[in-house]
């Protein structure tokens, strides 16, 4: 058994996670999965790397579709839910997708090219659940997912990641970063790329933490969120620090003193994805007393660099390489 379905298991009553339909336990993430994965294998023992694409926001839905495929021994392709009909298609014809699942709003955005490219396309409360079947054994080896790069110098490109990837990154940031089982983390970010999949999402469920699932980012929500809640962790892009700065700056001082508070009393805030402007870092610092942690990962290799933990966090620099990596300075030669 892969090890975050151990960690899972030995977790299973606790609170993991938390979306606008509720709160849900280890053991309810494991049962729904389980479910997902015996409605997926049917008569076959085994999906044998099969690729499934899953249009889902980010929920207790998500997850659960997510472990199900990796259980029935299937490749998890996790589709932007802004993603265009000409990107989709593009996504789905690289990967060669052998099925589509969706929630009810994604199988109107993916009906059309579910006729047009003759893909089969299910949704979520079709999946039956088969007591019968046994499910296969899954190897670190296995092929696990498959995310798509930005495609900022071209069209966007199929990474696949085996089990052991996700294992090998997962572990490491949950040693990096200390991840705890009383850690608290609001999840703000899509999940079709590593930061929120990895990053925010599978860490903290890897060592028994809770994640509350805000969905797309609101600042209003997620302010007011902050305030309601004891958050220890907090990771965010760019652009979502600099519409909480321009927030903050227009409150009032009950409500800044508050807010301020509560920001300030998280253990590790953290931005990525994309460069952090120096005067962002040092204007936050200014208003929450949080110097926040950079770093650095791609979509082929997952997180390399990061500031550390407990240290100086250096604005504009995104640190030094994580355990068990290496890096390597190319100098450049003009020609």
């Amino acid at each position: 058994m892969l090890s975050i379905f151990k960690n899972a298991e030995q977790y299973a009553d606790r609170v993991a996670l938390r979306d606008k339909t509720g709160s849900y336990t280890y053991k309810d993430i494991v049962k729904a999965s389980n479910r997902t994965a015996s409605s997926l294998v049917g008569n076959d023992s085994d999906l044998k790397e099969q690729r499934i694409g899953f249009l889902i926001p980010p929920s207790f839905e998500y997850v659960s579709i997510l472990w199900g495929i990796w259980k029935a021994g299937g490749i998890g392709i996790p589709l932007s839910l802004s993603a265009t009909e000409l990107e989709l298609t593009h996504y789905l014809e690289d990967s060669k997708i052998s099925l589509l699942i969706s929630d009810k709003e994604g199988s109107e955005t993916l009906k059309k090219l579910s006729i047009d490219l003759k893909i089969p396309l299910i949704t979520t409360d079709e999946l039956q659940n088969n007591e019968d079947v046994s499910l296969p054994e899954i190897g670190v080896e296995r092929r696990a997912m498959i995310l798509y790069t930005s495609g900022t110098t071209n069209k966007p490109k199929g990474v696949v990641s085996t089990h052991g990837n996700i294992e090998a990154q997962i572990s490491s940031l949950v040693k990096a970063w200390e991840w705890k089982e009383s850690d608290q983390i609001p999840l703000i970010l899509p999940l079709h790329h590593i930061h929120g999949i990895i990053n925010s999402l599978s860490c903290p469920l890897w060592i028994g933490a809770k994640v509350d699932i805000l969905g797309a980012f609101e600042v209003e929500k997620v302010v007011r969120a902050v305030c309601e809640n004891s958050y220890t962790v907090f990771t965010a892009v760019p652009t979502i620090y600099f519409s909480l700065i321009d927030k903050l700056e227009s409150m009032n001082k009950k409500e800044l003193d508050l807010t301020k508070e509560k920001f300030k009393a998280m253990r590790l805030m953290m931005s990525g994805s994309a460069a952090l402007a120096p005067e962002i870092h040092k204007k936050w610092s200014e208003l929450t007393g949080q110097a926040l942690l950079e770093r650095y990962g791609m979509t082929e290799i997952g997180m390399a660099l990061s500031n550390p933990l407990n240290g100086e966090k250096r604005p504009g620099s995104v640190g030094q390489a994580y355990q068990k990596l290496k890096y390597v300075l190319w100098k450049r030669i003009r020609l």
